[in-house]
Formats: structure tokens, sequence, C-alpha cells
């Protein structure tokens, strides 16, 4: 090869960097097996390293059971653990890891008529060794909601669930200090004689929680509660109604950034997406203004920082759409497509790392598989939409478990026909030029170019 030839790749290399733009983004990889047949509900957990923890419910034919699976990020998935119940059926499973490795389960299980909510703790990552917990964090109640698990930067572990006793619904709760070989449960503060159900809460690295849930009494429209449990109390603020809406409200979503601050969103039969504001401190929630989306199916997250991002499934066939609500403001930023235009795309879920970085998945219906995309949330530019290994959307058991983690890779768990699949996406942003001092390195980028031209001009 002339030495020509040899600098070409060079120049080419160096035109990118100094024009600005992206070289072309990575993708998301070949899907792997885990677990058995007829597994649903999965849930995944990444640290920031991309050490994943895996969950789901499996189901043999005769009983159901939870079971979890561990995985170093250059390594492979261990076989899955089974969790014994006696002869409990396992209904739902949540579980979340810490910085350093550290992962917690909780799920509900039943007998048929009893329910009772269970946890485990991750003591040894690379062999995937869980130790269950003997105490139930509840039991003998009736129909035992949904529980979830986070943890915060610490380690400490903090779950939520409801339950209903046979007279009223109640939102329960319990922390679990790093270390400790006992859950401690918070006050109750939010029984109410009515219905609770699509409970949701947020978990700040501090440990401080928000919780919204839909709140049903008698023949009144559906409305959204909120509460809050700060990390130096065990005692749940009184119940704040937040929706006041004449027409039903349901679908809440929660997030709070690394110093408390929360936006919580819904959806109302008045057929908009209403969101709000909580200070971290503060009591009074403050309105944000959100153009009208009508929509019920959306995702919400929030940067570290504070910015809120939400994305949208369109209420007629068409893009996944996205705003911006800027920290201390209250005007959402006008909706921009996130895939793309003239496709039928429905059902997006998003999720976040710890520099504020967005990677977002949704359904494509007019091409028939699961697609993704990837937002730096200082450019407000997301990548062209790319297919997650061909997952074609007829093998779809229920609705996958998203994961970010590092600074621009995530994880896709999805319950199959035949197992829970993991599809996983690297480089997700491609490459791009990142200076200390750009206006110095441009400078530097541009003097080495003119060399490497003059050269090629002295060998022609």
């Amino acid at each position: 090869m002339s030495a020509r030839l040899r600098f070409v790749p060079i120049l080419l290399f160096l035109v990118c960097l100094i024009a600005g733009k992206d070289l072309a983004a990575g993708g998301w990889h070949i899907h792997e097996a885990l677990g058995q047949k007829n597994c649903k509900f999965p849930d995944v957990a990444v640290d920031p390293n991309g050490n994943c923890v895996a969950a789901w419910i499996y189901f043999d034919g005769t009983h159901s059971y939870a079971q979890a699976a561990t995985k170093p990020v250059d390594g492979s998935w261990s076989a899955p653990f089974t969790f014994t119940m006696a002869e409990h059926e396992a209904q739902s499973i949540s579980v979340a890891i810490d910085q350093k490795g550290n992962a917690v389960a909780v799920w509900t299980s039943t007998d048929g008529k009893f329910s009772m909510v269970q946890s485990a703790r991750l003591s040894d990552f690379g062999s995937n060794d869980w130790k269950s917990f003997h105490e139930p964090l509840t039991i003998l109640v009736f129909m035992g909601s949904y529980p979830k698990v986070q943890l915060d930067a610490q380690g400490n572990a903090m779950a939520v669930w409801g339950v209903y006793d046979g007279n009223k619904t109640v939102i329960e709760a319990a922390r679990l200090p790093l270390g400790a070989t006992s859950w401690t449960r918070m006050h109750d503060r939010t029984q109410l004689s009515h219905d609770i159900s699509c409970l949701e809460f947020a978990l700040n690295p501090s440990g401080n929680a928000v919780a919204v849930w839909e709140s049903h009494v008698d023949a009144q429209p559906v409305q959204i509660y909120t509460a809050a449990l700060s990390a130096d109390s065990s005692e749940w603020t009184e119940p704040v109604l937040l929706s006041s809406e004449r027409f039903s409200a349901v679908c809440p979503k929660i997030a709070v950034d690394s110093e408390g601050n929360a936006v919580a969103a819904w959806w109302t039969l008045s057929k908009s997406i209403k969101a709000a504001r909580l200070p971290f401190g503060q009591k009074e929630w403050q309105r944000t203004r959100l153009p009208i989306i009508n929509s019920p199916f959306f995702s919400l997250g929030i940067t570290p920082d504070g910015d809120a991002l939400m994305i949208w499934e369109p209420s007629k066939p068409g893009s996944i759409r996205y705003s911006v609500l800027p920290k201390m403001k209250a005007v959402w930023t006008k909706p921009a497509p996130v895939s793309t235009k003239g496709e039928e795309a429905r059902s997006p879920i998003l999720s976040m790392n710890s520099k504020g970085n967005v990677v977002a998945i949704w359904e494509n219906h007019m091409r028939g598989c699961i697609q993704g995309a990837a937002l730096r949330m200082n450019t407000k530019v997301w990548t062209p939409p790319k297919s997650l290994g061909h997952i074609p959307l007829e093998a779809l058991r229920g609705r996958p478990a998203l994961n970010f983690y590092g600074l621009d890779s995530a994880v896709l768990l999805y319950p199959a026909s035949d197992s829970v699949q993991a599809v996983y996406g690297k480089d997700l942003f491609g490459l791009k030029h990142l200076h200390a001092n750009p206006v110095n390195q441009e400078i530097k980028q541009l003097k080495l170019f003119r060399k490497l031209k003059q050269k090629l001009n002295r060998q022609k």
C-alpha cells in the first residue's frame, strides 16, 4: 500500500474531528437467552460498571417461582437462582443493585387466598448466591400488590408495596440498611378507606423517597395522590391530592434528581398529560405547563441536575415524541420527534445514567420490531433509530425492562415465548470528540491535518 493510501483513513478521521461530527454510532448486539421457558415480568438492574442483576417469574407448568441471575460486565449470565416459597405461587418481583454490586430482591407470593411480600439479599455476585430473609415484609393480607425496591448511593435498600387487608388499602414501606440483618418498617400515614393502585416511587442517592398512586373513592373520579419520606425520618408525610381533576387521572409516574427534587406526571381522561414539580424539602407541588398530549403511554426520567425528560406514544399512528422540563422552569419545551416520522411507534420506555444521558426503546409496528435511540441531554440531538437485534414483536410476551449503565451502554430484557432474552447496546452515541480545551485542540488537529496534507503533496 502506498504512503498516500495509508494516510487517507487518518485524514478522514481528522476531518470528522474538525467538523465536530459524530462517527457512526454503535448498536444493539445479538440477544442472549436467560433461564427456562415460560418466564414473565422481567426486571433488570445494572451498577455503573455494567454488572447486571436480572429477575423474573418462572412457570414450570404447575407452579410459579421467582428467579434471579447475575452477569459480570465482561462475563456470562449465571444459572438462574430459584427462591424457595413452600406452597406459595410467585406473582411479581423487583430487583435493585448499588454502585458496589450489592443487590436486593423483593417479590410477592400467594397461597391463593393470602399474599405476602418476601425479600432476599445477594450474598455473592459471582456465584449468584442469594440469602432470603426469613421474616416476610408483610404477611396474611389480601391481594398484596406489586412490591418495588431501590437502593441509595450508600447501599441502603427501600421497598414499597400496597396491601389490602379486607377493609382498606394502605401503602407500606421498609428500609434495609447496608449490612443489616432485618428490615425496618416505616410508620404508615397513607391509610385511606378507598382503593389504591398503580403505586410508583423514586429514591434519590441520599435516601429520600417520593411515592405516587391512583386512589378511588366511591363514584368519584380516580385521582393521583402523593407522599414523601425523607432519609432521616421513619414516617411518611400526609397524602397530598396531586391531580385535582374533574376527570379521572391515571398512570402516575415519578422521578427524583440527586438533590431529591421530584417531578411527577399522569394522564387524565380529559385526554392530556399533566405534570408537576416538588422542590426538595417543600410541601407544595408546582404545576408545570405541558403541551396537550393525548396519550396514557409515556415514560418519565430526570437527570441528576434536575432536568426532566418525557417521551410518549402519539395518539394517532406516528413517531415517538419527547419534551424537556429544564430545572427551575415551569414550561416544557416544544415536543420533537424521537423515532422515524410516519412509522407506527408505540410503548416507549426510557432510562438515564448518572451523567443525564438517555436511552429509549419503543415498538415499531410498521417494521414489526423493537427500536432504540440515545440522547445526550446537553446536545438535545437523538441518534438515528436502530433495531434491537431484530426482535420481532410477535415474540414479545410482556413489557420489556430497560436499564442504562456506564457512559454509553444499556441492557434490555424482554419475555419471549421460549425464555427471557437479553439485548445489549454498546457505544450508543458513537465516537465523539470531547476536548477539555476545544479551541486549542481544534488548532492542534488543524496543524496536524496540514502537515499530513503537505506530506501527501510531496509524495505525488
